[in-house]
This record gives structure tokens, sequence and C-alpha cells, in this order.
């Protein structure tokens, strides 16, 4: 039996389509049972658990609530050439991974007391993460990480300086 060619294409579709469906059905179990499963939609973390204990995290909205309030110091834990380019305004530079002339500086006049939100580069870094339990061991309590960073801060159209700064 010979087919038509609109019938051989509906056929070919048809089968493309029931392929389709039969795959993606499979690859949803199966990432339903493994253990190391992709989470369908992504929640990003309340609070990170670090050494020196728990810091909660924030995002855009109330991170720039907070600084329009002026009830926080801002630390930037990115590298120097980064924090030059373009940092939020006033916070300080602290490099995650030479910290110690700026975390001297930053312990000498700003109190344990104080509230301090640590960023970096975005949700992906973990540069923050360094700054924050340093801070947490040497007694700040009051430690909140702004996980969009910086990159979500200038998209915002926030206040941003650059330069050699705090």
């Amino acid at each position: 039996m010979a087919f038509t060619k609109p019938k051989r294409f509906k056929l070919i579709i048809i089968r493309a389509a029931f392929i389709t469906f039969i795959s993606s059905a499979l690859g949803l179990i199966v990432n339903l049972v493994s253990p190391g499963r992709i989470p369908f939609i992504y929640y990003p973390p309340l609070k990170i658990t670090l050494p020196g204990g728990d810091a909660r995290v924030i995002g855009t909205d109330e991170a720039q609530a907070i600084f329009r309030e002026g009830k926080a110091v801002f630390i930037d834990a990115r590298s120097r050439k980064d924090y030059r380019n373009g940092h939020i305004s006033g916070a300080f530079s602290i490099p995650w991974n030479e910290p110690d002339p700026q975390l001297e500086h930053f312990l000498s006049i700003v109190p344990p007391v104080v509230k301090v939100i640590v960023y970096c580069q975005g949700e992906e870094c973990t540069e923050s993460h360094v700054i924050a339990d340093i801070l947490m061991q040497m007694e700040y309590r009051d430690i909140l990480i702004f996980s969009e960073g910086f990159p979500a801060w200038k998209r915002a159209g926030l206040p941003v300086e650059k330069g050699k700064g705090l």
C-alpha cells in the first residue's frame, strides 16, 4: 500500500511527536527518582550556613531598602580591579582572596554591632561567603549576603561609584 506524500508526512510528524513525548516523560520520571535530581523551579536559599555561623540571604529589593535607610554597611568581596570599575556607592572593598589590609581598616572603624551586607559578582559566586565567614569569626553577627550581587544592583539602576573608594 503506497502512501501519498501528505499522509506520509502526517505519519512522520505523529511518530516524531510520540517519540518526543515518550522521551520527555522518561526524562522527567528519571529526574524525579534520581538522588541528584534537578529542581524544576529554582528557589534561592534563605540562609547560608558557614563555619562562623548562619548568614541570611537577601535579594535586590531588600538590599535597596536597607541601603536607602542607611541601616547597613556594604562590603564588596570582588577583586580590587572589579571594585574600581564599579561598586555599590559607599561600599568597602575587602577582596576575598587578599582581605588583610582592607579588613584591618574595616574592623577599626565599623563595630561588630553594625549590620553588614556582603556581595560579589552574583548568585554563582561565593566570594561574599568567604568575607561573611571571616567577619562572623570576628564576632560580627548581623551579616547578610546580597546573593544577586553587583550585576543585579547595577541593572536595577541603583547608586554606583567607580574608583578606589573605601
